[in-house]
């Protein structure tokens, strides 16, 4: 059971659960609109505390950010009450990418859109720069990037929900340390070192597109011991769906190189590299002439393989506008 009011608002119903909390849908008495509310229970042992230090970092951090970029969503109070810590965040209409893709998966225009998007947003976080309460931010990781903290609205817009374990990039360091995180989306090394740097959320985005295209994780066993087995243990690109287009299959097989050198180094270069194929061009990834070892990452174990091209390409009827992106001709 979920209370009713907690504070000046009205709970309604219970969303999709938060990384390290509960979220409400509920009614700020103090304006009748509709937020989605976290809640994250305070407690005194550590692993409580690291968690709403976490989460008020993060809070912080997003609510800095969206003010640049509508696409991140909006973070009006946050603050502790009745022994939690509680953010009030902007309710966002729609679906998560998750809940999406339980219908199948999505068509490569439109997944394509997605990952430009979210290189435009981790652009803008891992750029910035701005001093909040003292403390001087360089450079943000999401650090939880996941088909559950996107949201695809109505119109086929793209949001990036839930910086609630997010990190500034010091001045000196070119990584933090998180444990918290899905290992699913994590990078082999994240995995191995605890490094949570720019280029684990590009990995995060990678496996993202391909389960986008694909309609099944990258990574997927039976226990997530096993799935995190998977991940600590990849040593080749594993097969690509046929039916990709060849500049957009290009793009996804660097950046999910399991050598970290060779894939791409800022979002702001993955980015462009899927514009260039939502553009009708030939991407770099495609032009540079692949060498012996990434010829080998195409001969990996067979994964299943979309069955029907026309899945990929098939109306949405929750989100209409999203699924008319995602049909238009490649």
């Amino acid at each position: 059971m979920h209370p009713r009011e907690f504070g000046r608002y009205r709970i309604l119903k219970l969303l999709p659960k938060g990384g390290m909390g509960v979220v409400y849908l509920a009614i700020d008495s103090t304006n009748n609109q509709q937020v989605a509310l976290k809640l994250i229970e305070l407690g005194p042992d550590r692993d409580r505390q690291e968690i709403a230090a976490a989460e008020k970092r993060g809070a912080t951090l997003q609510e800095a950010l969206c003010s640049h970029d509508k696409r991140i969503t909006q973070i009006r109070h946050f603050g502790e009450l009745e022994n939690f810590f509680y953010i009030e965040m902007e309710y966002v209409e729609g679906h998560d990418l998750s809940e999406v893709l339980r219908d199948g998966p999505l068509g490569t225009p439109f997944a394509a859109r997605i990952g430009s998007d979210l290189c435009e947003v981790l652009h803008l976080a891992h750029t910035f720069t701005a001093a909040i309460d003292g403390k001087q931010y360089r450079g943000v990781v999401h650090g939880d990037i996941k088909p559950r903290n996107v949201r695809i609205t109505p119109l086929g817009e793209v949001r990036v929900l839930d910086f609630g374990i997010a990190k500034a990039l010091s001045l000196t360091r070119s990584f933090t340390q998180i444990q918290f995180g899905s290992s699913q989306y994590s990078s082999p090394e994240r995995l191995l070192t605890g490094e949570v740097n720019v280029a684990s959320d590009l990995w995060a985005v990678a496996v993202l597109l391909y389960e986008t295209v694909t309609g099944r994780p990258y990574f997927e066993a039976e226990t997530g011991e096993k799935t995190e087995a998977l991940v600590r243990n990849y040593r080749e690109v594993r097969p690509l769906p046929p039916n990709l287009p060849k500049s957009f299959a290009a793009v996804l097989r660097k950046a999910l190189n399991p050598v970290p050198e060779l894939r791409y180094q800022t979002a702001a270069s993955f980015g462009a590299e899927l514009k260039l194929y939502l553009q009708g061009k030939s991407s770099l990834a495609e032009t540079t002439t692949p060498t012996e070892d990434s010829d080998r990452t195409r001969r990996s174990v067979p994964l299943t393989r979309v069955e029907d091209d026309a899945a990929t390409r098939r109306t949405m009827t929750a989100l209409p506008a999203a699924r008319s992106g995602a049909n238009r001709a490649k």
